[in-house]
C-alpha cells in the first residue's frame, strides 16, 4: 500500500521519512531543496555501547569500558 504525504516545510530543518516499520530515511531542507541528510548527528537509532549512544568522541570511561594497564613484562607472561 502506497501513501502520499503532503508537507509543508516553511524553515531550513531537518526530519525523517519512515516507510512501514523497518526503514526510515532521513532528509534535510537547506535552502529550499530537499537533500538527503548525512549528518551522522541527525540520524536515528545511532549505535549504542553499554547503553550509551555514540555521539561525539567518548572515552572507555564513558562508554562503561573498564580499562587495566599491564606492563610489556605481564603480557609477556600472559602470552607465555
Amino acid at each position: 500500500m502506497n501513501e502520499v504525504m503532503d508537507v509543508q516545510i516553511t524553515e531550513d530543518e531537518t526530519f525523517n521519512v519512515r516507510f512501514g516499520t523497518d526503514e526510515t530515511i532521513n532528509l534535510a531542507v537547506y535552502e529550499g531543496n530537499v537533500v538527503l541528510d548525512q549528518n551522522y548527528e541527525h540520524l536515528t537509532n545511532k549505535p549504542k555501547i553499554n547503553s550509551v549512544e555514540l555521539i561525539g568522541n567518548k572515552t572507555s570511561e564513558e562508554l562503561g569500558i573498564e580499562t587495566e594497564a599491564i606492563s610489556a613484562i605481564e603480557l609477556a607472561e600472559i602470552l607465555a
